[in-house]
C-alpha cells in the first residue's frame, strides 16, 4: 500500500469514528457499507449521504491533496438536509466569504437570506457537534 492510500484509510476511519461518536443509532457495518473505499482512494473524494435520526439526511464530501507527504483537506461541504430535503445547515471552504475571520471556512443556516454567514472553524468534529444539537432541537 502506498503511503497517500494509508493516509487516506486513516481519515475514513476518523470520519467514520466521528460520526459513531455523534450519533451512536447508527452502526459501524451500515456507514462502512456506504463507502467504497477504492473509489474514495482513485478519486481523492469521500462522498457519503447518511441518513441521521429524526429522517434528516448529512451529505458530507472531502476532496484531498497531498503536501509534504501529508494528507490535506482541499474542499469539504458538510450539508444537513432536513427530511423533505430542504437545506438546514452547511459548512464549506469554498472561496466566496473573504470578510468572514477564518476565511475561507464558513457556514450557513438555512433560509439564507434570514441569516447571514457565520465563520467556522473547518472542523468536522465541530460541524457534527452542531449538527447534533440542531437535530436534537428541531426533533
Amino acid at each position: 500500500m502506498e503511503h497517500e492510500e494509508s493516509l487516506i484509510i486513516i481519515r475514513i476511519y476518523e470520519v467514520i469514528n466521528l460520526l459513531l461518536s455523534f450519533f451512536s443509532s447508527l452502526p459501524a457495518y451500515f456507514l462502512y457499507n456506504l463507502l467504497d473505499t477504492e473509489d474514495v482512494i482513485s478519486n481523492n473524494r469521500l462522498i457519503l449521504n447518511i441518513p441521521l435520526p429524526g429522517g434528516f439526511k448529512l451529505s458530507l464530501v472531502e476532496e484531498y491533496r497531498f503536501e509534504d507527504y501529508r494528507l490535506q483537506i482541499s474542499h469539504y461541504n458538510y450539508v444537513l438536509l432536513y427530511p423533505d430535503g430542504r437545506f438546514a445547515l452547511s459548512y464549506d471552504n469554498s472561496l466566496h466569504h473573504p470578510g468572514l475571520d477564518n476565511f475561507p471556512h464558513h457556514k450557513h443556516r438555512y433560509p439564507r437570506g434570514k441569516y447571514p454567514a457565520l465563520s467556522f472553524s473547518g472542523s468536522l468534529k465541530e460541524a457534527l457537534d452542531e449538527i447534533r444539537w440542531f437535530i436534537e432541537k428541531v426533533s
